[in-house]
């Protein structure tokens, strides 16, 4: 659970509701920490994410960099996903990929009136721990009223 510039303290405490609620569950793991970046390690993949309302796309390079020193040096692929923006954008960096998605969230007063018009979907994106992204999936907001 990534906080956002809008949830900030409403996410940490569904972090923390979660981490109790799965606390005697071995098969999962809440990481229930206000720190603004999540990191997680799999084989060669390194994957980070925060909101992306603070940092800057290319300081994120070196935010892993520094914050996962260790990770960084045994990983291949490194990706960094955030949102705050609600717009697809992607750039390659020197060591890793930057990614920020579209919002599944219905456009409110304020940014309708601010002239944002991106569109809504959501994406899954399947890692391979040696080969790093091999598959990925959108599904369109739309797709959700299909059968009423």
């Amino acid at each position: 659970n990534v906080c956002g510039n809008h949830d900030r303290e409403t996410a940490n405490v569904l972090s923390v509701a979660l981490s109790c609620y799965f606390s005697n569950n071995k098969r999962v793991t809440v990481d229930d920490s206000a720190y603004p970046f999540w990191f997680y390690k799999f084989g060669k993949v390194l994957l980070g994410s925060t909101h992306g309302d603070m940092a800057k796309p290319d300081s994120l390079p070196g935010i892993m960099a520094t914050d996962r020193a260790k990770e960084w040096g045994e990983t291949e692929f490194r990706y960094w996903l955030t949102g705050h923006i609600h717009s697809m954008n992607a750039k390659e960096y020197p060591g890793c990929t930057w990614e920020s998605f579209r919002t599944l969230a219905a456009k409110d007063a304020w940014h309708t009136a601010s002239g944002y018009r991106s569109g809504r979907d959501m994406k899954s994106i399947v890692y391979h721990k040696d080969y790093g992204e091999i598959e990925r999936h959108t599904m369109n907001i739309a797709m959700l009223n299909c059968c009423k």
